[in-house]
């Protein structure tokens, strides 16, 4: 006899299915079987519609954010300490998870991702181009030596960029992620955007252009900025337009701020707390 695990989302609905034909119900009793099990169909689907477009849970290690991308994105590695002569551990001075596209240096980045995405060149043809996601927060500002500084974090990241591009973010209506009526709490979304920018990776090389966008998640003091730069023109079956959304479903930062000289290597009090968008990972 073949193993069959119960742990797949279809298994039990066809068991459900099984025990309801074996059952004999008729009637009423029948039609609220029918409704719950085409709930518990629906929920199965939205969750294999998950897992085929985002990756799995990462957390920060400190308890301040946890997220799902996009399952193309990889994560770039954080920079390791390194022993000096004496003996003593120090941090490299470069951060191999900052922006190599533009002359730009984020502060307090907990996570990056990149993925390499076909695009559609305007000469004709494509190419492939490299998609960031970038995961910041003012968690531990709240802990330095200006504290005040926090609430002042989202604009400053937003500065820093239109520093880089040499242009200025335009604010987007607020949005909603998930959507209400769905199977997560939802939350709402500031969302800012920079036009286009053409980026040229090489001498001689072909200019795409890359839009940054910021979103953050209404969270109270702890402010969490996810930026997202992507080149324009991405293949339409990388899903991208899809993915990013489902991904701001998934995003949970923490709701606690630090006291004051906590040191960095301190979890964060109580871990990443559940919010508005928080949910089964």
């Amino acid at each position: 006899m073949p193993f069959v695990s119960l742990q797949s989302p279809r298994t039990w609905t066809a068991l459900v299915v099984g025990m309801l034909a074996l059952s004999g119900i008729s009637g009423c009793g029948y039609d609220t079987y029918e409704l719950r099990l085409k709930q518990t169909k629906d929920y199965y689907s939205y969750l294999e519609r998950v897992e085929a477009n985002l990756g799995p849970k990462w957390a920060d290690g400190r308890g301040i954010l946890e997220m799902r991308v996009p399952k193309q994105f990889v994560p770039l590695a954080p920079p390791q300490p390194i022993q000096r002569e004496d003996g003593e551990m120090e941090m490299p001075a470069v951060d191999p998870r900052q922006p190599d596209i533009v002359t730009l240096e984020f502060p307090e980045l907990l996570g990056a991702w990149v993925a390499p995405v076909e695009v559609a060149l305007a000469s004709g043809g494509s190419e492939r181009r490299n998609a960031y996601i970038y995961a910041l927060s003012n968690y531990w500002v709240y802990a330095g030596e200006n504290p005040g500084d926090a609430q002042n974090f989202t604009k400053l990241i937003t500065e820093l960029i239109g520093t880089a591009l040499e242009d200025t973010a335009k604010e987007e209506p607020p949005e909603m992620h998930p959507k209400p009526g769905t199977y997560l709490p939802s939350a709402n979304y500031s969302v800012s955007r920079f036009k286009p920018k053409p980026i040229t990776l090489q001498v001689g090389g072909t200019s795409v252009n890359y839009v940054f966008e910021i979103y953050v998640r209404d969270n109270g003091d702890v402010q969490c900025p996810i930026v997202v730069a992507l080149p324009e023109g991405i293949d339409q079956r990388e899903k991208i337009n899809e993915r990013i959304p489902m991904m701001l479903d998934y995003v949970n930062p923490t709701k606690k701020t630090p006291r004051p000289g906590t040191p960095k290597n301190a979890p964060a009090g109580g871990g990443a707390a559940a919010g508005p968008a928080g949910g089964g990972f």
